[in-house]
């Protein structure tokens, strides 16, 4: 039976339903928990106490023996009077079974070295060793850089210590000078040694200079002409401005009209009504960490602290600027827009107060019941104040009236449970008492 219930959700509070039947979240909770919280009247929904008792042996009181219940449990995976089973959300055993993920190969390796870095290394040491053998090779063939060829003209150095002189080497193997004469190292470059593609490039340079002479003469001698031209040209092209379109919604940016998930969508908000989108507010206090020092009902005489954030003084700040946004206002198109006209509502249109999760929902956003209290018989003690309601709702969130004396409902002005582990924050363990924000 535990099994069967522990996956059910609870989409009003996007959590599961075990987390309101268990008092405690539904991953902490277990059958034997499950079934004590039923039983007690600290639910707020049991008239009296049912004591559960969980085994498969014959229980004897007094002269009554009582026998183990013995029916079979229809799984949440199973139909039910041929009604359709759960599904997989709620319940986990109606999920199709999930292959297992195929084990990863076993990684390419040469030489105890990744395939890729090793193939790398190979092409960049290729390339390095034909590139040095081409520089060298071009240097000594073509460069002539170790004088290894035989040349024409041989260049000597003047006395004073400049290269202005160059000898012409005879048939008898005389030098002669010839004063002033420029240094010829290279070969004459013939018709036939250009390429086609030389050829190409020298031809598309000689027409760019031509015609960008011929356009720069133009413009320098009508100059009016062109600038109106020109600016023609550019008001008609920017003319599209006009009908220029700013798209800002993150729908439209972020998925196509026809797409599938624009589809569905489309027909989810049609038929269920738009989601809604979390705002959050994190309250605290950093200059007070003076503990809130509660006494327990008498004839206890025992004390329990609370942290500074459950002050009384300090709920009524924060529910005066709680009641300050939610009555917060704004003008589109010419109507006024509230909070309620955008919130999230689970019980519209029967109730249209705004989903918000904090802690003074357990006192339905009142001053009025925040200073609520229970005097004894002689008016002499408090037997019950907002602590002790707060203590009761923090246990039994989804109650509709404390048993502490105050009688009032735990449930928010939107008539929903609000569940500590979500409006409470920096607690330990189970221990909300302990909280140090909201």
């Amino acid at each position: 039976m535990f099994n069967s219930c522990k996956d059910v959700q609870m989409p009003s509070a996007n959590e599961k339903a075990l987390s309101v039947f268990c008092g405690r979240p539904a991953d902490q909770c277990s059958a034997e928990l499950w079934l004590s919280y039923m039983g007690s009247t600290a639910n707020g929904h049991t008239p009296f106490t049912i004591n559960f008792a969980i085994g498969d042996q014959n229980v004897t009181q007094g002269n009554t023996t009582y026998v183990p219940m013995n029916y079979t449990i229809t799984g949440c995976n199973q139909s039910y009077k041929n009604r359709s089973v759960c599904s997989c959300q709620d319940c986990e055993a109606s999920c199709a079974i999930v292959p297992p993920i195929p084990p990863k190969p076993e990684p390419c390796k040469i030489l105890h070295i990744d395939c890729y870095y090793f193939a790398f290394a190979i092409v960049c040491l290729v390339f390095n060793l034909f590139f040095f053998i081409y520089v060298i090779c071009y240097n000594i063939l073509v460069r002539n850089s170790l004088d290894v060829m035989d040349s024409q003209y041989s260049q000597l150095e003047d006395e004073d210590g400049d290269y202005s002189g160059v000898f012409c080497v005879n048939g008898d193997g005389k030098k002669k000078r010839r004063p002033g004469a420029q240094r010829i190292n290279a070969p004459k470059v013939s018709h036939a040694d250009i390429s086609c593609l030389e050829k190409t490039g020298s031809w598309m340079e000689t027409l760019l200079e031509s015609f960008f002479h011929a356009w720069g003469t133009f413009c320098a001698r009508h100059p009016i002409l062109v600038m109106v031209v020109g600016l023609a040209v550019a008001g008609a092209l920017s003319a599209g401005i006009s009908v220029f379109q700013v798209t800002t919604d993150p729908v439209k940016l972020w998925s196509a009209k026809d797409s599938q998930a624009r589809t569905e969508r489309d027909y989810f908000d049609s038929h269920f009504g738009p989601f809604y989108r979390t705002e959050q507010l994190i309250i605290t206090r950093s200059n007070n960490h003076t503990n809130v020092v509660h006494k327990n009902p008498p004839p206890s005489e025992d004390t329990v602290n609370y942290t500074s954030i459950f002050d009384k003084e300090f709920l009524h700040m924060v529910l005066d600027l709680q009641l300050a946004i939610e009555n917060l206002t704004a003008e589109y198109n010419g109507e006024t827009v509230t909070l309620e006209d955008i919130c999230f509502q689970p019980l519209a249109p029967d109730n249209t107060k705004c989903t918000i999760q904090s802690i003074l929902q357990y006192y339905q956003n009142n001053h009025t019941n925040i200073d609520k209290v229970v005097m004894d018989s002689y008016g002499f003690s408090v037997v019950a104040d907002y602590i002790d309601h707060l203590r009761y709702c923090l246990q039994a969130p989804a109650s509709t009236q404390d048993t502490v004396g105050l009688n009032m409902s735990c449930l928010a002005e939107s008539g929903q449970p609000i569940f500590p582990w979500i409006s409470l924050g920096g607690y330990k363990g189970n221990d909300y008492k302990s909280s140090e924000a909201w």
